[in-house]
């Protein structure tokens, strides 16, 4: 990454300086096989930025780079060199750098790691323990074999997390959120390219944060298989699956590759105390169990295309006026969407399922456009002012809300 460039040069600096820009850094074994990187007595709470290279070898490559906030690079126990250790099987990778503008990138060597040294659990902690609002991290990770856990902490601030073109042999945290409301707390979290064993929880607490999963497997239903997406308050962007790209007429639009699971789906964009717009999409997507959204208070949007739950997809609107736009959709079990308070628009097209519940909620003007449906063989509709551009004229009736605990569905009364 040009961005990042290394910085194997001496050179003299203001002891000010030292403390207040170019933080260093320690990296030694401790406990057996876990390789450890802290700020070095001196530098807490500085602007540290290192990589870490998983060599053909069978070492580690441990290097200080420059970033914006630190041009000069971190030194890595006490020198610009880069620092390097033997490792022979596997090892644990724990990097803790607190406070400050910190950059950590871990990278790889993709399928051929296997042959080479080999991360057992990967965690990289780069919270502030204040939750200070300027405390700004990057965090990169690519192409890895990580055999156990890999879990990303970044806390407060305006933070990045890549994770691309992994392999996660148990489950895969990324945490880059406070719930302190009073605190800055805008996050970005990208997985591409992954392949996890177990489960995905990313949260990202409060504020407005944007998550992205794509090109995503977790083959084995035995060992869980969910991925569980957590936004918090604030006006979110969460994409699952494919995201859309606007590109000039007669050009091959680039493919993302769709998101699979054994298990389920769970997107949480905030509750209904909040009061801000979710954007959420949802495109080729495809998950052995359900599929359940929760929307939250606020205008917010949803859009589902080319999806299959196995087992049943609850939508909840929640509080607000929300449209969602829902294509060519099919969950085995049961399909149902409940729109909450507001005046809701829900558009779908050929949605299939064995029972389906669409209840309008307790607004005014809600509407629901059918198109193109094969038979349902169970049905409940109720709650809607308008059926396809035409007025309900029947009373009003107002079913239950979807009751989440867990992975649920919507049972109709």
């Amino acid at each position: 990454m040009s961005k990042f460039k290394k910085n194997h040069q001496f050179h003299m600096e203001r002891l000010e300086d030292r403390r207040l820009m170019a933080g260093d850094i320690e990296a030694f074994f401790g406990a057996p096989g876990t390789l450890f990187i802290r700020e070095a007595a001196g530098h807490v709470g500085g602007e540290q930025s290192v990589q870490v290279s998983l060599l053909e070898n069978g070492k580690v490559r441990v290097q200080g780079v420059t970033t914006p906030s630190n041009p000069q690079g971190s030194k890595v126990n006490g020198s610009h060199d880069p620092v390097e250790f033997q490792v022979s099987g596997f090892m644990n990778l724990d990097v803790n750098l607190g406070s400050g503008r910190d950059l950590v990138h871990v990278i790889g060597l993709g399928s051929q790691q296997q042959n080479f040294s080999r991360v057992g659990n990967l965690k990289i902690d780069v919270a502030s323990p204040t939750d200070n609002p300027n405390d700004a991290d990057l965090v990169l990770v690519d192409k890895a074999t990580v055999l156990g856990k890999l879990d990303v902490i970044t806390g407060s601030g305006r933070d990045i997390v890549r994770v691309d073109n992994s392999f996660v042999g148990n489950e895969m945290t990324i945490r880059a959120g406070t719930a302190n409301s009073a605190t800055t707390d805008v996050d970005d979290v990208l997985v591409n390219g992954v392949r996890v064993d177990r489960s995905l929880l990313i949260t990202t607490g409060e504020n407005n944060d944007v998550v992205s999963v794509k090109n995503m497997n977790l083959p084995r239903g035995d060992q869980g298989g969910h991925i569980t997406i957590d936004t918090g308050n604030g006006a979110d962007v969460i994409n699952v699956g494919s995201v859309p790209v606007v590109v000039p007429v007669g050009v091959q639009p680039p493919v993302f590759g769709p998101v699979t699971a054994a298990g389920g789906l769970h997107v949480k964009a905030g509750t209904d105390a909040q009061n801000d717009i979710d954007n959420v999409r949802i495109a080729d997507a495809f998950f052995d169990q359900h599929i359940v959204v929760e929307l939250g208070n606020g205008n917010d949007n949803l859009e589902m295309v080319n999806a299959f739950a196995k087992k049943s997809i609850s939508l909840a609107g929640q509080s607000g006026d929300d449209t969602m736009n829902v294509r060519e959709v099919e969950a085995l079990d049961g399909f149902f969407a409940s729109m909450g308070a507001g005046n809701d628009l829900l558009n779908m097209t050929f949605v299939k399922s064995q029972r389906m519940t669409l209840d309008g909620g307790a607004g005014t003007n809600d509407r629901l456009s059918r198109g193109q449906n094969p038979g349902i063989p169970s049905e409940t509709i109720t709650g809607w002012e308008t059926i396809n551009g035409m007025p309900v004229l029947q009373p009003k009736q107002i079913s239950p809300k979807i009751n989440v605990n867990g992975l649920p569905t919507l049972q109709p009364r």
